[in-house]
């Protein structure tokens, strides 16, 4: 209780007073399961850079209730049941995690989710909550520690992109509101906590449609005097709403960029066409970039684009990637890879006449582009990248994120005989991906014994990038557990 008392205050003493920045600390945890250790992380300060959506997505209290999931045996819990853990309960969860994939409900279209974008995060993200839902049901009966985990569910349930009818989302958020209801009926909080989650309630009925309900919960938590007065005034806003029949999402009124910005990357996909023809001709920056404060947002739009799978957005980033020069990849670092994906991505809509007539800077470049169009074998420069000295430069990056796509298999032994000498940051996020999409069980030790090469600091509540690198290739070994479990190839 203590626990959820203080994020709660810290969160709104954030929104008063917001820190300068939000900084993210990493430190071992113990898994009370299995007792093995993985590197687990907590907020040192939190920038509240706009005012959260009304269900508390996006704010400090969201960015905390989040569960720790370990690598090792996949024990999961939000982070306060996570370290108070019982010890007959340990048993339990135990004997449960040993025979998970019969206990665990299954996603729905988890298949063709798998089949048409590969194991995204939040696909990851919602298979732990699955786990989290047997773990909890082998601890006693908690009735706030279940709702407060079915909430938080509810909230990463929102970026599941495969349904797009929305049908997982509005399921998760009735399975959350059952649960709510369920624990303020049996007053498992009090004061400020019970509050909060009657307008917590009130908002979730208000977005399922149940205006009675919704109004009545509402109004009952603005005129709690335990309310906090933000909450109060939401509560109350969220009610006018409810009381118009606005039952629409939880979003407030807020702009991330100022009008101009929006008008000019409302015109982005007028003006690729000619933005394309500009790149891949050898025009200046100034006729291929937006202006004014859009221009810094050009690239990440026009790979928003592509992940949508737009044809001239596609063609634009090979374009991109071949005016760029060894200095200028080796600056972008990190972004290089996201792009190759992209692209490998969406290949069938690589135009092979502007490819051909393409000038790429950097050779190794252009064998990577063609591996990532034609499927076929990795180049022999892209493996000299990839086994060359401890770090990735931006042809492996590159290399190695469309193996990702292609599930190129060929590829792994050769990451599999590096992972054991090689221990640059760029190259172990690379090759952590890599395996959190093609590694199987067999994977799994080399894995392991790559991740205790990285022991961060004990002394230290930031050590970065041992902390960082373990982390990485931990999310490997859990994201093939879950995988297996869930029988996803």
């Amino acid at each position: 209780m203590f626990w959820r008392r203080l994020c709660f205050f810290v969160f709104f003493a954030m929104v008063v007073s917001p820190a300068k920045a939000t900084t993210v600390m990493s430190r071992l945890q113990q898994c009370p399961v299995c007792q093995k250790e993985f590197v687990t992380r907590e907020f040192g300060s939190w920038f509240q850079f706009s005012e959260p959506e009304r269900d508390m997505e996006g704010s400090l209290f969201s960015a905390v209730s989040k569960v720790k999931t370990c690598p090792y045996c996949l024990f999961t819990a939000l982070p306060e049941g996570f370290e108070r853990l019982e010890t007959n309960e340990a048993v339990a969860v135990r004997q449960a995690l040993k025979d998970l994939s019969k206990r665990v409900k299954r996603l729905p279209q988890m298949e063709q989710f798998q089949t048409t974008d590969g194991t995204s995060d939040s696909l990851l993200k919602l298979m732990e909550y699955r786990v989290a839902e047997v773990c909890d049901s082998m601890r006693k009966k908690d009735l706030a520690r279940s709702a407060e985990l079915a909430f938080a569910e509810y909230r990463i349930s929102k970026y599941y992109p495969v349904l797009e009818n929305f049908t997982l989302v509005t399921t998760s958020r009735l399975r959350a509101t059952t649960s709510i209801e369920a624990a303020l009926t049996g007053n498992a909080w009090t004061n400020r906590d019970k509050a909060f989650w009657t307008y917590l309630s009130g908002e979730l009925r208000r977005c399922n449609g149940d205006v009675e309900g919704a109004v009545r919960r509402l109004d009952e938590a603005a005129n709690s005097s335990a309310c906090p007065i933000e909450i109060a005034r939401w509560a109350k806003e969220q009610a006018g709403k409810a009381r118009a029949g606005d039952t629409n999402s939880s979003l407030p009124n807020i702009k991330l960029h100022r009008d101009e910005t929006e008008a000019l990357l409302a015109e982005l996909p007028a003006k690729l066409p000619r933005m394309l023809t500009a790149i891949s001709t050898g025009q200046p920056s100034s006729e291929w970039l937006l202006s004014g404060e859009a221009k810094t947002w050009t690239n990440s739009r026009v790979n928003e684009m592509a992940s949508k799978g737009n044809a001239d957005a596609v063609n634009f980033l090979v374009a991109w990637l071949s005016r760029l020069t060894a200095k200028e990849l080796k600056e972008r670092s990190g972004s290089i890879g996201h792009v190759a994906w992209l692209i490998a991505k969406h290949r069938t809509l690589v135009d092979s006449a502007l490819f051909q007539k393409l000038k790429f800077q950097v050779p190794g470049m252009r064998d990577v582009m063609i591996y990532a169009v034609q499927a076929q074998e990795i180049p022999q420069s892209a493996e000299k990248s990839i086994t060359r000295g401890s770090d990735l430069d931006a042809v492996g990056e590159a290399a190695v994120a469309i193996a990702t796509v292609h599930q190129d298999k060929a590829v792994k032994p050769l990451l599999r005989a590096h992972l054991k000498k090689s221990s640059g940051y760029g190259w172990v996020e690379a090759v952590g991906k890599f395996f959190s999409d093609v590694g199987t069980i067999d994977d799994i030790p080399a894995l392991e014994a790559s991740a205790k090469k990285f022991q961060p600091d004990r002394k230290k509540r930031f050590d970065w990038p041992d902390s960082s690198m373990r982390e990485d290739i931990e999310a490997a070994i859990l994201s093939i557990r879950l995988r297996e479990v869930f029988a996803i190839q």
